[in-house]
């Protein structure tokens, strides 16, 4: 797995130039791509390419030639312009084909609703679960009549369950019926599509503006896996403390990490946090380091004290406090070296340096590639070429791009020893990167 970076800090902010798109799109030069890349990767650089293609002001012409497509470049028409004026059998092609399905529900904000319906609820598309998953996170934060809310939560799938909890992104809870949120809660997901579900519900919750405590409260009193998914929510929020110290409670170890984690995004008093570093359960103490991160007036010696704690998971909270602070030393595996090396698309390696003040961790995954991590890097070289352009896009969402120049900072690093997690992944031998397959 290569890196989940969800919050960074680059310089500068850019995407591919225009007649780099063109040329992805560009089903003449599909034979020249081949000759380079990997049929695995061939897809998914058109996704790129679209994606790339919405930051842009495309003029009318290209617009126009697009789309009288029957390909890529009629997505990211409809990217661009709204899928009005396009044949609704085309376009339902399209959504039911493998290679375009994920470009076109990820990108395409405006598609007639009947389109994702049809998908999620006809019998006839029974064998494409998989191409459903992108259908469903489409409807994240529409906003859709309450009819077909109903419709899709009546229904015995999984995605069209989950297509139905999205929409509650973003509203307003207080403006959600009491049985709306409990029909959600007590949808019962199969095993296989759980952990989709749940994250489903999590966003929901955590980005609903308003929560009722008593709902919360309610549901806190469910099994330990409804416990966790409450605990993960309100770790995303900033209101509902007490329930955080509820969760410290709790018998089942998930929700007590959980819940420890939730106080890295609370203004704690310092005296608060001296309590709960003093408790004798690790679950007090890895909630005081996370409470503790990013607050300058924590004495160094009681975050030192807590790198040295008996429990891991107090170690991990502890890293994170000490995470920017220039009175202790980063925690690293390895030293780096004067430079290190990532493999990106198209065989294109990023050259960076590790600054002295980054944490590292890391160590051989289950492949035997010996990979490490980091929350910081700047990047000085890029090896290779992707389409003439130097810069290396990232294998694992097609979506971050390194540049010359770039100084990143992983603001969500994880601290822990896993390999595959969040930070800046990287090899300390070009050969290493060179050989990695990420695909």
């Amino acid at each position: 797995m290569e890196e989940v970076i969800k919050l960074l800090i680059r310089v500068p902010q850019e995407y591919l130039e225009l007649k780099t798109i063109k040329r992805i799109l560009d089903p003449s030069q599909d034979s020249k791509i081949k000759k380079r890349f990997t049929s695995g990767e061939l897809s998914y650089i058109k996704r790129v390419a679209v994606n790339n293609s919405t930051h842009h002001q495309i003029d009318e012409q290209t617009l126009n030639e697009w789309k009288n497509t029957e390909d890529w470049r009629l997505i990211a028409y409809i990217a661009q312009k709204g899928a009005e004026g396009v044949n609704p059998e085309l376009l339902r092609s399209l959504a039911t084909q493998s290679d375009y399905n994920e470009a076109l529900f990820g990108n395409c904000k405006d598609l007639p609703i009947e389109l994702p319906i049809e998908i999620l609820l006809d019998p006839n598309f029974l064998k494409l679960r998989k191409l459903r998953r992108p259908v469903a996170e489409w409807f994240k934060g529409k906003d859709i009549p309450a009819p077909i809310i109903d419709k899709l939560l009546a229904s015995h799938r999984c995605e069209a369950n989950v297509a139905a909890l999205y929409t509650y992104l973003g509203k307003d809870s207080s403006s959600l019926e009491y049985s709306e949120w409990q029909r959600a809660w007590s949808i019962n997901f199969s095993k296989s599509y759980l952990s989709f579900a749940e994250k489903a519900l999590v966003e929901s919750l955590a980005k609903a503006p308003d929560l009722p405590e008593e709902l919360l409260k309610e549901w806190l009193n469910g099994d330990w896996l409804a416990n966790k998914l409450i605990i993960d929510a309100l770790a995303q929020r900033k209101d509902h403390t007490e329930l955080l110290f509820e969760g410290l409670h709790f018998p089942d170890v998930d929700v007590k990490k959980a819940a420890a984690k939730g106080f890295r995004t609370r203004s704690i008093p310092i005296e608060e946090i001296d309590k709960l570093r003093n408790h004798q359960d690790w679950e007090y103490r890895a909630a005081s380091m996370y409470a503790a991160a990013g607050q300058k007036n924590v004495p160094r010696k009681w975050i030192l004290d807590c790198l040295d704690d008996a429990n891991e998971d107090v170690v991990i909270a502890a890293r994170t406090a000490a995470e920017g602070r220039t009175d202790i030393s980063p925690t690293r595996v390895i030293e780096s070296g004067d430079k290190v090396y990532k493999r990106c698309l198209g065989e294109v390696i990023v050259v960076a340096k590790i600054p002295d003040t980054a944490d590292i961790r890391g160590d051989k995954n289950k492949y035997g590639d010996i990979k490490y991590r980091a929350n910081q890097a700047e990047i000085v070289d890029i090896i290779g070429d992707f389409f003439g352009e130097k810069v290396g896009i990232s294998c694992y969402d097609g979506e971050t791009q390194y540049r010359v120049g770039d100084v990143i900072k992983i603001l969500d690093f994880d601290h822990s020893d896993t390999i595959c997690s969040t930070g800046f992944h990287f090899f300390l031998t070009l050969e290493e990167a060179r050989n990695y397959n990420p695909f």
